[in-house]
């Protein structure tokens, strides 16, 4: 049977050997793609990638190692191995970067999954890009939140859309008016209905990415934040606190918001919220505030 594969690739205004660490070391890896990444980097080296419960990743060794150039392995779930690749080729200060991700099969029943990942790779590659472009040398704190929403993605997508005041385009501008918060920045990709990465004006540009994921005839909602704002971990002293003590402490994201901003949420109505509520708190030498505690649930 035939096979369907992701040919994606990007120009990054970055030289190769930052963008080489940002794809290799795990550090750099949770900045755009995975909340919990390791690498044993090297020939005989190996990835592990994680979303936490129930989504933890294991170890894979690596299939290829080019140092600066090339990495490749294999991830073998849903009974079929998959191999993702990326290769770099750097010239005058700018990587272009390439990703190959093949093993899907041609079957309809693997339509859902090859649909996600292609949605899934457009926003990530995008989050690496402008975090690379604008955010390199700022300290980044990635939070993802996840929940099934029992309706059909192609009916659930567009309630999403209907979040912002006008079209989400690619390099426009976007408005998004919740009770509490109204967020504005730059829509830095959305590869298709249902997908939108944004920069956030608020956040000192830092990202949030919303994906309304096809899981069979569900809908898996997801939202992920990448802090990049030094300027407010440096604004207020706190207590220290370890990364991984934030980390522990399950949805709980340190963003720069409006101080009015209190309760604010994602309304699919009659269907589901994505609720957040903020409070002050601390992270490192100082605080992030207000902070925002968010919890999802479908209804």
């Amino acid at each position: 049977m035939s096979e369907r594969k992701h040919d994606i690739e990007i120009e990054i205004d970055a030289p190769a050997g930052l963008v080489w660490k940002a794809v290799t070391e795990g550090q750099g890896i949770t900045r755009w793609f995975a909340p919990e990444a390791e690498v044993v980097p090297g020939p005989e080296g190996s990835i592990r990638v994680s979303w936490g419960p129930g989504m933890e990743g294991t170890a894979r060794p690596f299939t290829v190692w080019e140092e600066g150039k090339r990495v490749a392995w294999t991830e073998d779930y849903g009974g079929r191995p998959k191999v993702i690749e990326l290769i770099l080729e750097g010239s005058g200060g700018k990587t272009k970067l390439r990703l190959v991700h093949s093993g899907f099969s041609a079957d309809a029943s693997f339509d859902g999954e090859y649909e996600s990942t292609h949605g899934g790779w457009h926003m990530f590659l995008a989050m690496l890009r402008h975090g690379l472009e604008h955010h390199a040398l700022e300290p980044a704190e990635p939070v993802w939140k996840f929940t099934m929403v029992p309706v059909p993605q192609p009916e659930l997508a567009p309630k999403l859309a209907a979040q912002f005041s006008g079209p989400i385009e690619e390099g426009a501008p976007f408005r998004l008016d919740w009770p509490g918060a109204a967020l504005t920045g730059t829509v830095l990709r959305t590869p298709r209905p249902g997908y939108a990465c944004l920069a956030v004006d608020q956040w000192n540009g830092s990202i949030l990415g919303l994906f309304v994921e096809r899981a069979g005839p569900q809908s898996m909602v997801t939202v992920q934040a990448v802090s990049l704002d030094r300027h407010a971990v440096k604004r207020r002293g706190c207590p220290q606190r370890s990364a991984s003590s934030w980390r522990a402490s399950v949805g709980r994201l340190r963003y720069r918001l409006p101080r009015s901003a209190s309760v604010f949420a994602i309304r699919f109505p009659g269907l589901a919220r994505i609720r957040w509520s903020t409070r002050r708190s601390c992270f490192g030498s100082a605080a992030i505030a207000p902070s925002v505690d968010f919890a999802l649930s479908s209804r």
